[in-house]
């Protein structure tokens, strides 16, 4: 099976670009908690740190 490769470049760029999505879901799901008037949800606010640190650790290991 042949195996895909990316250059650096590009790799560096995706990389940066997953980690300004994980900071929109941080925005969205975690800050944004705290600024509805709808009582504070525990499931979605572990749910967006949970994806956060998916996005995160997803950069990391394309930017190797």
């Amino acid at each position: 099976m042949k195996r895909i490769v990316f250059r650096k470049p590009f790799r560096s760029r995706l990389s940066e670009k997953l980690m300004e999505l994980g900071n929109l879901v941080a925005i969205a799901l975690v800050f944004g908690q705290f600024l509805d008037d709808r009582p504070f949800s525990l499931q979605i606010f572990i749910g967006g740190v949970v994806i956060v640190l998916l996005f995160y650790l997803a950069s990391y290991i394309i930017d190797l």
